[in-house]
């Protein structure tokens, strides 16, 4: 959250997670998700029930 500021101007439409594998990302995810809805309250975030695995 820290070097955000340095490549995104404004408010984004909306937040999504595309890419990789998120289970093995969860810890982060877990802390990302909630820091980016309070940073940004109008911009939907798309986590819930939205995660595609290949496993």
């Amino acid at each position: 959250m820290d070097g955000l500021n340095d490549w995104l101007v404004g408010q984004p439409q909306r937040i999504e997670f595309w890419g990789g594998e998120p289970l093995v990302y969860w810890k982060k995810l877990k802390l990302l998700v909630p820091a980016l809805r309070e940073r940004f309250p109008d911009s939907p975030v798309y986590d819930d029930h939205q995660w595609f695995t290949s496993g």
